[in-house]
């Protein structure tokens, strides 16, 4: 359905802009991969068909670009060289320190080009500060932008934003990228003050004159509200 849908002419103004839309395949399974081999048949039938269907002359224009992500990663031997070209994500300390500096193909270390770290809830800035205490090691030179996954609440948001724009520190050369589950909208509001692509103001408790502004509405048919 994922192919059908990108494949399907409905999503062009999606897939054929200027920009890459990357879709991260998180696979979940319990235990070794390499011990499933339906699962594995049935990832290996629909990898197949994205490659038809992108190499496709016709269909080929499309921006989109798939990572594997969750235990569809090449950690396991049967995995290091299946599926490619296709990258993964690298999470530690999911997947082993070394690949931090290392592009083994023997390991399938080079697969791993996508920066990817969890957002602990007691310390959200600890594995943002464990890779950045090594300069991101190889993913410095990667593409592909540092993603952290999955804050909901805002002092988590923060933390991280303002750890990583620390200017003792050198930031990604790629950019910093947020996944989350939560409304786009309250992400940019919760991370306002240090994006500075939204606005976000505290009040204090007791406040009895709140501040009122006037938003325009968008120009509909050349009229504006």
């Amino acid at each position: 359905q994922l192919l059908d849908m990108l494949y399907s002419g409905k999503w062009d103004g999606f897939v054929k802009g200027e920009k890459k839309l990357t879709v991260a395949l998180c696979f979940k399974v319990s235990g070794p991969l390499c011990k499933h081999d339906q699962i594995l048949s049935l990832m290996d039938d629909f990898f197949s068909r994205y490659f038809e269907m992108a190499n496709n002359t016709q269909k080929g224009t499309l921006q989109v670009e798939l990572v594997l992500d969750g235990s569809a990663a090449p950690a396991e031997p049967c995995l290091r060289s299946r599926w490619k070209p296709l990258v993964s994500t690298y999470i530690w300390p999911d997947n082993s320190w070394d690949i931090m500096f290392s592009n083994n193909a023997t390991l399938g270390y080079d697969r791993f080009q996508v920066l990817n770290q969890q957002v602990l809830p007691a310390i959200p800035s600890a594995l943002l500060e464990k890779v950045r205490s090594v300069d991101y090691g190889k993913f410095a030179a990667s593409p592909y932008p540092f993603q952290v996954w999955e804050p909901a609440d805002q002092q988590p948001i923060l933390d991280v934003a303002n750890t990583y724009l620390d200017p003792d520190f050198r930031q990604h050369p790629a950019g910093l990228k947020f996944a989350i589950n939560i409304d786009p909208a309250m992400f940019q509001v919760y991370s306002a003050s240090s994006s500075k692509f939204g606005w976000n103001v505290r009040h204090n408790e007791g406040c009895v004159e709140p501040k009122v502004v006037s938003l325009p509405l968008p120009a509909v048919d050349g009229q504006s509200s």
